[in-house]
């Protein structure tokens, strides 16, 4: 790749909560008002409602992390649909 298609890809997207529900482990399964569904991978706490504004990360190797504005905790989530 060059540097020009480095610079242009998209690292970060905000997003709302439009629906949540927990798994039987206490995991996360999100849904946004743009139809996207992801769920939490790891065992990391965080408070979660409808209507709240986060943003989704790309780390490295593939993972995205889910990150609540104005915390400095984050998830690991996969995407469903």
């Amino acid at each position: 790749r060059t540097p020009q298609q480095i610079a242009t890809e998209v690292n970060a997207i905000n997003l709302t909560i439009s629906r949540l529900s927990k798994s039987l482990r206490g995991q996360w399964q999100i849904f946004f008002t743009n139809g996207q569904q992801w769920q939490q991978k790891d065992n990391i706490s965080l408070r979660l409602k409808k209507g709240d504004n986060v943003q989704l990360i790309k780390g490295a190797l593939g993972v995205v992390f889910l990150k609540k504005h104005n915390t400095h905790k984050r998830i690991k989530v996969k995407r469903l649909k």
